[in-house]
């Protein structure tokens, strides 16, 4: 029973005893010195003595660079760290500079003293009652017990005379005590040493004000940029490079072209006329399809589980096999689970085959009688791609690592030249070119086709509108071309239904077919990407010692 109880109290001590550090080393002595220079920045020195309890690679150091001071956010840079005779690692993250002392191949035991060295800009405040250094020389992020501290501050000699105005406080963050303190005035110095332990996340700071004048606020030397023209020159090559290599022949076309073109589909002639695939142009392939016989669409109402005004795609026959591969890999997806099948269905589960049909329709168009294709293989492959992200890497090094911010820049807008030149309009052939004027013929008069002659086009040729609606799809013109037409058109296309309940038995109209047949709806249905689960995230930057001021952090074992 007596065993039992001991177990148990051991365990409660265990969770509940006050102020007991996890960390496995407590500090026996830490050293600090702190040389201050008038052009405005200091040195410092830290001699970390520690003794651990239990095997340790070593420790980090962790010192906070952003601060808010009199309302205002500011950064300090370190630089220059070094650790005397112990390996480490410094990273810059998080408002905080950690310097990671110790080996992952070696453990220490025992007492160990790691000596730190660093330099510290724009750690001083100015304005117009003079200089302030304030520094925390131990942080309050100690998570262990200090047991003897010592610290110096040597100011330049003509601060020296304004040291006896100083202040140097201990204890928790905000504290103003100097019960664990005492202090004194050297020549051009202050020495400050603890008189008692400094318990877990117990502090020691330092503030004194000098005259204005006296400490110079610090300016980063000038870097001047002498590489610039190297940038600038390979700018102007490439351009001047690509201006000569890809001047293309205009073609101007005079003649107005009513009819569609001989030997090209509609979503070939929408990617052809703009040298782009848009998504338009692979769903001309609908109405395209209709108006050949392929495929029958309906506008139905709730049926199968389906929603109200659902389209209902019917497939009548198989394309023919000579068709393009784009063509097949489209018919294929939408009649993959039979002969029939919802618009519906397709929302979220379209992607990946409607990137295969761009892919698909983008080789089909690619032609090498109508695109230079030594021009393509030049400007439109990887090396475009290739050259923008090596510029943009060395880019930011140059302004990052040597302030040559105009070389930096130059290389940056280099690069972004090349990815520029990579998505351009590709050079023609004279065959190319000519075809593009006479699609752009055509695209201009189903775009500003006169109220007259849609009239006449009716008239003369009542299939006219069924042949080019696949084109001013592509073209991006169907709503206001379907609106001209039912003027004069009284019934939709002999593919398109309206199975409503109050259209039983009644021939579609082009009204209805204008309402029930959206095409940029419909393309939205096959496009449509699920979107991805939203979460939350929070975090958190490092600051200062209570009441302001600069320095402080702490550190751990790892």
């Amino acid at each position: 029973m007596m065993k039992s109880t001991s177990i148990v109290f051991l365990f409660l001590f265990a969770i509940f005893r006050p102020g007991f550090s996890q960390e496995a080393f407590v500090i026996k002595d830490y050293e600090i010195q702190a040389q201050v220079f008038q052009d405005g920045y200091f040195d410092i020195y830290e001699s970390i003595q520690v003794e651990f309890s239990e095997p340790r690679h070593g420790i980090y150091r962790k010192i906070p660079t952003q601060y808010v001071v009199n309302g205002q956010k500011t950064k300090i840079d370190i630089s220059d760290i070094d650790v005397q005779n112990d390996k480490y690692r410094v990273q810059h993250s998080g408002g905080a500079t950690t310097i990671r002392i110790g080996d992952a191949d070696t453990y220490v035991e025992g007492i160990k003293t790691y000596q730190i060295t660093y330099r510290v800009y724009d750690a001083f405040i100015f304005d117009s009652t003079g200089t302030e250094f304030y520094w925390n020389f131990i942080g309050t992020e100690w998570d262990v017990p200090i047991e003897r501290a010592n610290i110096t501050l040597q100011v330049p000699p003509n601060a020296g005379a304004y040291l006896e105005d100083y202040k140097v406080f201990a204890g928790a963050a905000g504290s103003i005590s100097q019960q664990k303190i005492k202090s004194s005035l050297d020549i051009n110095a202050i020495n400050i040493a603890t008189t008692a332990s400094l318990n877990p996340n117990e502090g020691v700071t330092l503030a004194v004000m000098f005259p204005p004048g006296t400490i110079k606020k610090y300016e980063k030397p000038k870097v001047v940029d002498h590489f610039f023209a190297i940038p600038g020159a390979l700018l102007a090559l490439l351009f001047g490079f690509w201006s000569f290599r890809g001047k293309q022949q205009k073609v101007h076309m005079d003649e107005v072209i009513s009819s569609p073109p001989q030997g090209l589909f509609a979503s070939e002639v929408g990617a052809l006329v703009d040298d782009r695939i848009n998504d338009r142009d692979i769903i001309a392939l609908i109405p395209e399809w209709g108006a050949k016989g392929y495929i029958r669409v309906k506008s139905v109402e709730k049926e199968y589980g389906h929603k109200t005004d659902d389209l209902y795609i019917e497939k009548l026959t198989d394309l023919p096999s000579e068709y393009p591969q784009y063509q097949h890999t489209f018919f294929e997806g939408l009649f993959a689970e039979g002969d029939f099948s919802f618009l519906s269905d397709f929302k979220y589960k379209f992607t990946t085959i409607w990137q295969n049909i761009r892919r698909d329709l983008r080789e089909v168009t690619k032609r090498p009688d109508l695109y230079d294709m030594s021009y393509y293989g030049v400007f439109h492959k990887g090396g475009m791609i290739a050259l923008f992200v090596v510029c943009l890497i060395i880019g930011i090094v140059l302004m990052a690592a040597f302030s040559l911010f105009i070389s930096g820049m130059l290389t940056i807008i280099l690069g972004v030249g090349a990815l520029v030149i990579h998505f351009s309009t590709p050079k023609k052939t004279a065959e190319g070119a000519l075809l593009q004027a006479q699609l752009k013929s055509f695209q201009r008069f189903l775009k500003k086709m006169p109220p007259e002659e849609v009239q006449r086009l009716a008239q003369k040729d009542p299939d006219y509108f069924e042949k080019t609606l696949p084109y001013a799809v592509a073209f991006g013109y169907d709503k206001t071309y379907t609106q001209q037409f039912s003027k004069y058109r009284e019934h939709s296309p002999r593919w398109f239904y309206n199975e409503h309940r109050y259209e039983t038995g009644k021939r579609t109209t082009m009204r209805h077919f204008s309402d029930a047949l959206v095409f940029s709806s419909v393309t939205s249905a096959f496009t449509a990407v699920k979107p991805a689960p939203t979460s939350t995230s929070s975090g958190s930057s490092g600051g200062g010692f209570s009441g302001g001021g600069f320095g402080g952090g702490g550190g751990g074992s790892w």
